[in-house]
């Protein structure tokens, strides 16, 4: 494959995800996601001046308040709250609420210009906007696009869909960063290919990115974290990317929590990549990274230390319900964490309420976790996949450990989301397929060197049926037409009809487009064997 056809294909799949996430950006419901009321409201908070209250002092403004009940997620009579919300057609909280479908939807010009600033609600107690437990930096990024754009003084369905957007410009360049990270594991464009189409395979990676969320910041600096630490560990350890890594390390921790584990993969990619040093050149330089980062960002973390006596102090006051397990134990939690963890990885939309097949998430997760163990096996530059390994193992036991102790205080299974994996998708992509690439080659090199097409073909089957289930589940009971359905979402839609029919006729065009580039090219290398055996795969 030559560069030319490597970079052109690489951009035809870069389009290809950012349409699939455009067209999630449009389907779902206004505020249809995790913490999404809470995320929109503090990014409008620091945009109006509100600023940055202290974790557990903000709350959700009156504005954001009327803006859902206008989306058709929360009633006149109550806030916001997933015991509260309406209830879509296929949703697994059937019981708890209001029918989504049973409410009108409200004209685009008839939706409402709000004042973030302003006293609007008077008849409900304020939500807590748990947010102000994260730093700032994205929220900022946000308010900062709002007050560039003039769109202060927009509709909120308008700012809504705006952020959306700016969420998917954030997360689509996860795939020339994996393409990135996985050649310079194996020197290989196919198996490069492959692992960037393959994040299309993760619907819940498009659903996330496509609604508004600091996950969107924090999936990108965990991807240009892994290629930059791909490209020290090999050897390229220069004082410019040390400084260049700790840098966007400091950002990093200025996003999430979850990147606190890039720190010591970060660390062990310095030594590493400095093996050619005496150790105590490689420790001085694995300080000055750690430095720079910390003077970035990671003095956030030793200020919460201080002021608020925890590394991050939650920003909601303690939930202790009564219908949790009364007798949590190790047993009965490996089991459900398990299960739980793959079904929101691969694809829990909404508010965790609407889940694909639960055969198809676990079998996928099985095949998957074979292919990283076949990959770690296979490859040649192991320890440099091992040291990258590291972010998604060190996210996962973080995770793991918070969600236990929540298990053995409550019963409960706070905080298990699949999602959180997603800063490390590039290197479980990468590994995944570096893996399936030795098993192809087992079989025969032709059949490696279709890897881009098999993965394209899987990735866009998977990607179509998350849109699918996701469209049925909120816009089309089980018993009406899709034509119906249809309509029901071009009403609600924050785009407007004219937005639906764009966003639901790109993918299927921009797929065809790319899979007519790999099919030519691959056709064309197989006709000229002496080009092909001249080329890099």
């Amino acid at each position: 494959m030559t560069s030319r056809t490597y970079r052109r294909t690489l951009a035809v799949i870069t389009a290809l995800l950012g349409v699939v996430m455009v067209l999630w950006a449009v389907l779902t419901p206004g505020f249809r996601a995790p913490d999404e009321p809470q995320h929109f409201n503090s990014v409008m908070r620091v945009a109006t001046g509100g600023g940055w209250p202290a974790p557990g002092e903000a709350r959700v403004s009156d504005a954001t308040l009327i803006a859902t009940r206008e989306a058709g997620l929360s009633l006149e009579t109550h806030g916001i709250s997933v015991l509260t919300s309406s209830i879509l057609p296929r949703s697994s909280l059937q019981g708890w609420g209001y029918q989504f479908v049973d409410l009108t939807p409200l004209p685009a010009q008839e939706r409402s210009v709000l004042d973030h600033t302003a006293d609007l609600v008077t008849d409900v107690e304020p939500t807590f906007d748990q947010m102000t437990q994260h730093p700032p930096l994205f929220y900022a990024a946000g308010a900062v696009l709002i007050r560039a754009f003039g769109a202060l003084d927009w509709r909120w369905d308008q700012q809504l869909l705006l952020l959306r957007l700016f969420c998917v410009f954030l997360c689509i360049w996860v795939v020339p960063l994996t393409a990135a990270t996985t050649r310079m594991l194996t020197g290989k464009r196919t198996v490069a290919l492959a692992a960037s189409v393959s994040i299309l395979a993760v619907p819940q990676f498009a659903h996330i990115g496509a609604t508004v969320s600091n996950d969107s910041l924090t999936n990108l600096l965990g991807a240009v974290l892994l290629t930059m630490a791909a490209a020290i560990v090999s050897g390229r350890a220069t004082w410019a990317r040390l400084v260049a890594i700790g840098v966007v390390l400091g950002l990093a921790l200025l996003t999430k929590g979850f990147l606190l584990a890039a720190i010591p993969m970060v660390a062990l990619a310095v030594v590493v990549g400095a093996r050619a040093l005496r150790p105590r050149q490689r420790l001085w330089r694995t300080f000055v990274t750690l430095a720079v980062a910390f003077v970035v960002g990671g003095w956030w973390w030793l200020r919460n230390l201080l002021v608020h006596g925890a590394l991050q102090p939650s920003g909601m006051p303690p939930f202790e319900p009564d219908w949790g397990d009364d007798t949590p134990t190790v047993g009965e939690f490996a089991p459900q964490a398990f299960d739980r963890f793959a079904t929101s990885f691969w694809g829990n939309f909404g508010f965790l309420e609407i889940s694909l097949p639960r055969q198809l998430t676990l079998g996928l997760t099985v095949l998957g976790l074979a292919a990283v163990v076949v990959g770690i096996v296979a490859c040649r530059r192991r320890l440099r996949l091992i040291v990258l390994l590291t972010l998604p193992v060190g996210t996962l036991l973080v995770v793991l450990g918070g969600t236990f102790a929540s298990y053995q205080t409550n019963g409960l299974f706070a905080g298990l989301q699949g999602r959180y994996l997603f800063s490390s998708i590039a290197v479980l992509a990468a590994a995944a397929w570096i893996g399936l690439d030795a098993i192809a080659r087992r079989l025969g090199r032709r059949w490696a060197h279709w890897l881009p097409v098999l993965a394209t073909l899987l990735s866009v089957t998977l990607a179509a049926i998350g849109l699918i289930t996701f469209f049925q589940a909120c816009y089309q009971l089980p018993s009406e037409s899709v034509i119906v359905g249809l309509n029901r979402w071009a009403l609600w839609s924050i785009a407007g009809r004219t937005g639906v029919g764009l966003a639901a006729l790109a993918p299927p065009v921009v797929a065809i487009a790319l899979l007519v580039v790999l099919v030519v090219g691959r056709l064309r290398r197989s006709r000229r064997p002496d080009l092909a055996r001249s080329l890099p795969a």
